[in-house]
């Protein structure tokens, strides 16, 4: 019976002894996160918790073997727990994965020759990772000094600032291992009216590289937004152009992007293939054309990486 508090080699090797085991994929990730939470305090920013997290996850993704389904293979996708026996973690998953009915695949043997390099980690969050937050720090402070000038009628009422470090490792079966690294930045900020009504406006922003946050940005916009919904009235009934922003865009988008990933086809999860339209009006000239696709090259990306989770070159 395994312990709790086990190692990397010996989760290979429990994985390696069981022979329903066809092939397995381990993503190994350890997180560096920094989370600061501000407050109103009078007329400045008061700093309400300062937490510094360090997390190590280890999620499997598991193939065995289907011996009455030829051409056939069981899976399933299971976080694993280093505070708990291994043992009893990995007979579930394989009993789970054996109730699955997939077609099967096989994982490469080798490492691409050359495996091109990707900006999805800024080096100064990755050297320092405190005096980024530091900085960061002193932006919202100022920006909320600033905005209490210009804006009056509003009044900052909370901000979360979270920057980290994700340090990750892709282990086949196969023998293949691949590290790579990304930097996530997070900033939200909240508004609301000076006198009167308690709405507020909630702003926020993901990036990968610090030069891509905006925090003056993300903080004035809030507070124009909350001073708006201050002085809002309920419009008359009829047909009016409606402006939306990206963060309206990135929500109404969000499913369908996930539709062009290979995983949903195979999986059989909804799916668009390429060239496909998604709104039928756009065939008929009824509404503009928006092309959408993914990007693995792109500059501090969100998802941005040079190979996939099966070791092949992302593309």
């Amino acid at each position: 019976m395994s312990q709790a508090n086990w190692t990397l080699d010996e989760l290979k090797s429990r994985l390696k002894s069981r022979p329903e085991v066809k092939g397995w994929i381990l993503v190994r990730e350890h997180t560096d996160r920094r989370e600061r939470y501000f407050l109103q305090d009078g007329a400045h920013v008061g700093l309400d918790q300062d937490r510094s997290i360090g997390m190590l996850d280890h999620r499997l993704r598991l193939m065995v073997k289907l011996p009455s389904k030829p051409g056939r293979q069981g899976e399933i996708s299971k976080k694993l727990f280093m505070t708990a026996p291994l043992d009893p973690q990995l007979e579930s998953a394989i009993q789970a994965a054996q109730q699955t009915d997939f077609e099967a695949w096989e994982l490469p043997k080798e490492m691409p020759r050359e495996v091109p390099s990707r900006k999805s980690c800024d080096p100064g969050v990755q050297e320092d990772l405190e005096r980024v937050l530091t900085e960061t720090t002193r932006e919202i402070e100022s920006t909320v000094a600033e905005l209490k000038t210009k804006r009056p009628n509003v009044a900052f009422s909370s901000s979360e600032l979270f920057v980290s470090v994700h340090e990750r490792e892709l282990h086949l079966s196969s023998g293949l291992v691949h590290r790579s690294s990304q930097s996530r930045l997070y900033l939200e900020s909240a508004y609301g009216a000076s006198v009167g009504t308690r709405d507020e406006y909630l702003h926020y922003q993901w990036a990968v590289g610090r030069g891509d946050l905006s925090v003056k940005k993300i903080l004035t916009e809030a507070a124009e937004r909350a001073e708006m919904i201050s002085a809002v009235e309920k419009p008359e009934a009829g047909s009016y152009s409606v402006l939306v922003d990206a963060e309206v865009l990135s929500t109404v988008f969000h499913n369908q992007i996930t539709q062009l990933t290979g995983a949903n086809k195979y999986l059989g999860l909804p799916s668009a293939e390429v060239g496909s339209p998604w709104v039928s009006a756009a065939q008929n000239g009824q509404a503009d054309l928006l092309n959408v696709w993914l990007d693995p090259e792109l500059e501090w990306g969100a998802d941005t990486c040079a190979l996939n989770d099966q070791g092949l070159l992302q593309k």
